[in-house]
């Protein structure tokens, strides 16, 4: 799971906690989950494309993707390591 984290839904100690216990029910499960930042997702956004393009295909997932112009980050990132 991937999730975008941010305070409009976490700006208490129990819905921080109850997030943690879902991550750590997940976890017994054997599945993960990824907290984004609105930083990974607005202002590094193909990086971040790339690193969870890596993540899916470590799990097993065909994914591929692309740059989205010249000099974007995501050419830059071996998604294949």
């Amino acid at each position: 799971m991937v999730e975008l984290d941010g305070r409009i839904y976490h700006d208490t100690a129990s819905a921080r906690d109850a997030d943690f216990e879902r991550d750590l029910d997940a976890a017994i499960e054997g599945r993960s989950t990824v907290r984004l930042s609105y930083g990974q997702v607005f202002g590094r956004a193909c990086q971040t494309a790339a690193k969870i393009a890596r993540l899916m295909q470590r799990h097993g997932v065909a994914v591929d993707g692309h740059p989205c112009g010249a000099g974007c980050e995501f050419a830059t990132i071996d998604r294949a390591a």
